[in-house]
């Protein structure tokens, strides 16, 4: 995992607006984004998935993290409840 200075966002919205972010990676495991977190913990953050119904209208100054884990991971079950 990279983190990038300044990264432009233009791709990664539906609209195409141009932005950018202070700080920007991508995640690939719940691993990754517990590194980052802890790595950026205060300052202003935004968690973009695919990017379809975010109109950025000015640069991010923060920490924008694209979501790129994969799945979803059965951890249990009970009677009434799958985790």
């Amino acid at each position: 995992m990279q983190v990038h200075e300044n990264y432009p966002l233009k791709s990664l919205n539906t609209f195409g607006l141009p932005a950018s972010a202070r700080y920007f990676a991508a995640v690939r495991s719940i691993g990754e984004l517990q590194e980052l977190l802890a790595a950026y913990r205060t300052g202003p953050k935004l968690i973009l998935g695919g990017g379809s119904n975010v109109l950025l209208t000015k640069d991010v100054d923060g920490l924008v993290v694209k979501n790129e884990i994969m799945g979803i991971t059965k951890t249990g079950e009970d009677e009434d409840v799958v985790y």
